[in-house]
């Protein structure tokens, strides 16, 4: 048993060789009883006096330390195996999609840890790091919607921190991956995410054509605004959408406000006014006809 075990090393009057014999054996434990044995074995080795053989043991024993740690969480918070040594052998046979997998379940810094210590290709690493930071930032960000105040605004400030730590194409391309996946939701969000891809210098024309038309729908009415959401990318086809629908009322608001002042123009000012007397026209033939049929 582990207790045993660790009495049998406690035994032994030198630090190292119980060190080594605790590494070989380290496999016939449970998690939690090998980390035990582990750490029992660190503080012995520190306190004895130093040489070439005590610190490359003592570097054996914190890296598997640290990678016990993580199999342990992994068999905690997911179904991926029964034991560490089956959760040991995914994560250095295929870790990425042990990475996912934790990703997928919401386990975000689990992943990144099963990533940055098993992924030894610095392209792969690089890659992954990628996917799992769209992945997490979306998820913060979709979670703050239905989040208070408070924890909303700390939600999203993570995700804008997670999305500057990368490099900047990197964090270009998550940017657009979470603007597709948002589709036609969450418009103050996407907006935030123009705006930080514009801080970074990629002040495209598609994304001031992009933010235009999210700045027209955030100035609408939240019931408007979910009408109109599919036009988003085309702001004047959303002006021309209003129009159609009579709502003059919110033309006449957004063409008098000068940050949407590229989205006047003459024709656009004619059919307004003709809009206006049409329906000021309808509306005295129903006044006339009302008063007709009080008669």
């Amino acid at each position: 048993s582990g207790v045993e075990a660790l009495e049998s090393t406690s035994r032994m009057r030198n630090s190292v060789d119980p060190a080594q014999l605790v590494l070989k054996n380290l496999h016939k434990h449970p998690v939690d009883v090998a980390l035990k044995m582990l750490r029992v074995r660190l503080d012995r080795l520190e306190i004895s006096e130093d040489n070439a053989v005590k610190s490359e043991l003592r570097a054996q024993i914190l890296e598997k330390t640290r990678d016990l740690e993580i199999f342990r969480d992994v068999l905690k918070k997911s179904k991926l195996a029964q034991t560490w040594i089956q959760v040991e052998s995914k994560c250095k046979e295929n870790p990425v999609s042990v990475a996912r997998e934790l990703a997928r379940l919401g386990e975000h810094p689990l992943a990144r840890r099963v990533c940055d210590t098993f992924v030894l290709s610095d392209s792969a690493s690089k890659r992954l790091r990628e996917e799992l930071t769209e992945l997490w930032a979306f998820d913060l960000l979709t979670s703050s919607s239905s989040s208070s105040s408070s924890s909303s605004d700390d939600a999203v400030s993570r995700a804008f921190h997670m999305l500057k730590s990368l490099e900047s194409a990197s964090s270009s391309r998550v940017c657009e991956n979470i603007l597709k996946r948002l589709g036609d939701r969450m418009l103050h969000t996407q907006l935030l995410l123009v705006h930080f891809l514009q801080q970074l210098g990629f002040g495209t024309s598609r994304l001031a054509v992009l933010e235009l038309s999210l700045r027209v729908l955030t100035r609408l009415s939240a019931s408007l605004a979910r009408q109109l959401s599919h036009l988003i990318g085309k702001p004047a086809l959303i002006l021309e959408s209003l129009l159609m629908a009579n709502r003059l009322e919110a033309v006449k608001l957004l063409l008098s406000e000068t940050r949407f002042v590229s989205l006047r123009n003459d024709d656009l000012s004619i059919r307004l006014a003709g809009k206006a007397l049409e329906m000021s026209s309808t509306s005295s033939h129903e006044e006339e006809k009302q008063a007709r049929e009080e008669e």
